[in-house]
């Protein structure tokens, strides 16, 4: 009725400078801010293992650390870099750039698990590099298989993005879980001796930083994979917040480095 009275010309000259200004602020705010920023905290997160690896590299051994998480985030990034490719998700540099980064850096970690196995035969936790090997293997073959299965059955883009969203989503909430698996320990030791703090908080800034680029973006899958990871990211917070002052002394300097991650995206 309103539109009887008042000329359509007249509210389009009041609301489109809003609209434009919304999605020209969003287009900004994504590419000025949340760009550097992300890749930061996501590096940063990635990078949360190099102190255990580098004790790795001291002590020629890889001890009772196990390749798990490595092998998730592995998979991880993998399908987040499809998921950003003009074939899948276009105009989404910024999910390859730092997941190709965070993808490299996974290689190396697991490599140092060839270099250095656990030599003690009596060791429960051991993983053999033959299993390893084996393991990535297989990976790359189910990454080939969805990825010729997704391109020839699919041929439109968001056909495409729902079908490679929807892994994306199992598989970055393995990889946040990856460091949940230890709050368990923590509560039942009553210590946050394996639960290291700046991990926590990484995972807990990667997946908002990656939520407010989903928002931005209206993009669900990233939201949902992020959002999970968020919030797994702030219980740890919260469970190191409650026991942070009943934790021992590291005996050894040991300390437990579970990788998280991404974008993601």
């Amino acid at each position: 009725f309103v539109q009887y009275l008042i000329p359509f010309q007249f509210w389009r000259k009041i609301f489109w400078p809003i609209h434009t200004f919304v999605f020209e602020f969003n287009a900004l705010t994504t590419d000025s801010l949340l760009f550097p920023t992300g890749n930061v905290i996501s590096f940063a997160l990635f990078a949360s293992p190099l102190p255990t690896m580098v004790g790795v590299v001291k002590k020629k051994s890889v001890e009772e650390f196990q390749p798990y998480p490595y092998l998730a985030t592995v998979m991880n990034c993998l399908f987040w870099v499809f998921y950003g490719t003009p074939f899948v998700h276009p105009h989404s540099t910024l999910v390859i750039t730092i997941n190709a980064v965070g993808l490299v850096m996974e290689l190396c970690y697991l490599s140092l698990f060839l270099l250095y196995p656990n030599k003690d035969a009596k060791s429960k936790s051991k993983y053999p590099r033959v299993k390893l090997l084996a393991t990535l293997l297989t990976e790359l073959v189910v990454y080939a298989i969805v990825i010729v299965s997704v391109l020839k059955t699919c041929h439109t883009h968001p056909k495409r993005s729902e079908i490679v969203g929807v892994i994306c989503i199992v598989f970055g909430l393995i990889m946040y879980g990856s460091p949940s698996l230890v709050m368990y320990k923590v509560i039942t030791t009553r210590s946050v001796e394996f639960m290291p703090f700046w991990l926590s908080a990484a995972s807990f800034s990667n997946g908002l930083i990656w939520m407010v680029y989903a928002l931005l973006r209206f993009d669900l899958y990233i939201l949902i994979a992020n959002g999970g990871g968020a919030l797994l990211g702030a219980c740890q917070l919260v469970l190191y917040l409650c026991y942070r002052n009943a934790t021992p002394k590291p005996k050894g300097g040991k300390e437990l480095q579970l990788p998280v991650s991404q974008p993601s995206n």
